[in-house]
């Protein structure tokens, strides 16, 4: 996810700048993801919070071995 934050003086014009990634595997387990807006007297960047299944990525990890002997 990618985030477009105002332009200001100090980084120029609008700009996608805050992002996560994640592998094709991990996309089961995302519940949800959002953008905490900072002032940009405090930053230029945004935080980008991740919320994650835990059962689910669980299970993912335990066979992600197997996937990966398997290549």
């Amino acid at each position: 996810m990618a985030r477009t934050v105002n332009g200001c003086a100090t980084h120029g014009p609008d700009a996608r700048v805050d992002r996560i990634y994640a592998t094709e595997d991990l996309l089961p387990a995302v519940l949800d993801v959002d953008v905490i807006e900072v002032p940009l007297t405090e930053s230029d960047h945004h935080i980008v919070r991740l919320a994650l299944d835990g059962d689910v990525l669980t299970d993912i990890l335990i066979r992600l071995p197997a996937v990966l002997q398997a290549v």
